[in-house]
């Protein structure tokens, strides 16, 4: 099977009314030309677009049709609280409060947060770690004042909103 093939399989899903869900942009705009194209082939309008997004973009549109209280955190505001918190609780010897540090937390928070690891918790660890807890703490504290949260936390928050509230998801 190749690259068509597979187009063509999810392709033939989408016209039977499902939402495809894929991994890149790139396939997704793909399936979406092929399907303007199919469309067109078969004489109806073309201006329709195919229900094929990736999961972050759906998750993103998903989490604004419900109108929440809570967004998630654009990527400099969640950069500059993490400059601020490290500047609350400075770090341990040798780090210093730097672009590099302040970006490879970010990048430490997304990684526990999308594994649904809690960065605040865990068992006995070193100082380093006991610092990065207390700091995700402090920094967590800090986008919740402001109505936001990690934006790896957003398919947690739908799940949860889906378990209150079941009817959210439907096959059309």
């Amino acid at each position: 099977m190749n690259n068509h093939d597979l187009q063509n399989i999810v392709l033939d899903q989408v016209e039977k009314g499902c939402t495809v869900l894929v991994e890149s942009e790139r396939f997704a705009q793909q399936l979406r030309s092929r399907y303007r194209d199919r469309r067109i082939d078969s004489g109806d309008m073309g201006w329709e677009m195919a229900a094929v997004s990736t999961f972050n973009d759906w998750a993103a549109r998903m989490w604004e049709e419900l109108w929440p209280e809570t967004r998630p955190a654009p990527v400099f505001i969640r950069w500059h609280l993490l400059h601020e918190s490290i500047r609350y609780m400075p770090p341990p010897e040798p780090l210093v409060c730097d672009i590099h540090l302040v970006t490879d937390l970010d990048g430490s928070f997304e990684s526990c947060l999308r594994y649904g690891l809690d960065p605040g918790r865990g068992g006995a660890a070193n100082r380093l770690v006991e610092w990065r807890r207390s700091l995700w703490n402090v920094f967590e504290q800090a986008l919740s004042e402001l109505n936001l949260f990690h934006p790896a936390s957003l398919a947690r928050n739908i799940a949860q909103k889906v378990r209150e509230f079941p009817g959210l998801i439907a096959r059309r």
